[in-house]
């Protein structure tokens, strides 16, 4: 909760995902140097128009009638739309500190049930109730995703590891530094972007 960039990174890493994320930004940050300027800009959970992740694992789930909230849904989380995440990057190309990395997040933290439940809204659809507990949301993943691997089915499993987990645990960022060091705020806010998915 409320981490910032002196966070270290996660040892062992959980998750591919993260270990490559997070070994990328080691190398990133590593070659900078005189004459040749590297920083991170780290957005949290990005969504808003033509979104190509979120949205579309959602609605597939919630149109097969695979949906459920794990733990219902209870767990903060930062969002970061992704108007903001273009402003950051700009203030970050102009002002940042070569080396550094910055986190930059809508303002507030959300529920879980709270974001999606705005988004599936904004999107003409309803969710339904149902709910499961993490720990089972993380053990079926976990089997799902061996039974994949293990009889070569092709695609992905109808829910992973890593999926389960950001569903089932707690996570914001502090964006003080970006404030601080970028001038960073928020150029639309929640409540805008998800008045501008419905418009649209």
């Amino acid at each position: 909760m409320d981490v910032d960039e002196t966070c270290p990174y996660a040892n062992p890493q959980r998750f591919l995902y993260s270990e490559t994320k997070a070994e990328a930004e080691r190398q990133v940050l590593g070659a900078n140097a005189a004459g040749f300027t590297t920083l991170s800009v780290r957005p949290r959970m990005v969504w808003g128009p033509r979104d190509t992740t979120i949205l579309p694992v959602v609605l597939r789930m919630v149109d097969s009638g695979r949906w459920r909230w794990v733990d219902g849904g209870r767990h903060l989380t930062s969002t970061t739309h992704v108007y903001n995440v273009v402003h950051g990057l700009e203030l970050a190309l102009t002002h940042g500190q070569g080396g550094n990395a910055y986190f930059v997040a809508d303002d507030g933290a959300r529920t879980i049930r709270d974001f999606v439940t705005a988004l599936m809204r904004a999107n003409g659809r309803a969710l339904p109730d149902g709910a499961v507990p993490g720990w089972v949301a993380r053990a079926l993943a976990a089997t799902l995703e061996t039974v994949w691997t293990l009889a070569g089915v092709r695609g992905a499993p109808p829910m992973s590891r890593l999926g389960a987990a950001v569903m089932s645990a707690q996570c914001t960022m502090k964006t003080d530094k970006a404030r601080r060091d970028l001038g960073y705020a928020p150029v639309i806010s929640f409540e805008e972007g998800m008045r501008t998915l419905t418009a649209g």
